[in-house]
């Protein structure tokens, strides 16, 4: 006779405190984290470096005026060269089928 198996009791639920303790140092963490940033940003604009509105503006400019084209350049070439992988590959696998077919599907005489 088979023994009946009890089923396992069920464990977990929402007494887990190193969950909590977890939780609690994660937003004290990021409460600190964000004081910090936000302290060094009044540093900087102390410095006359504007507001950090100022700073994306500017961060932004540079990036369309420097980056930004060498960037479309650089994403042609590479997607040029993807779609000529992709050919390539595709032929690869077409004669690869071809020979497979060969061998596993071979003609009834």
């Amino acid at each position: 006779m088979t023994e009946d198996k009890k089923p396992t009791p069920v464990t977990g639920g929402g007494n887990n405190t190193k969950t909590t303790e977890r939780l609690i140092f994660l937003l004290a963490g990021l409460v600190l984290v964000s004081a910090i940033a936000t302290a060094l940003f009044n540093y900087a604009e102390s410095f006359g470096f504007g507001t950090l509105s100022n700073l994306w503006d500017n961060l932004g400019d540079y990036f369309f005026r420097h980056i930004w084209p060498t960037w479309k350049f650089t994403a042609t070439i590479v997607s040029v060269l993807a779609f000529i992988g992709i050919i390539y590959n595709s032929w690869q696998l077409r004669a690869i089928n071809i020979e497979e077919k060969k061998i596993y599907d071979p003609p009834l005489t």
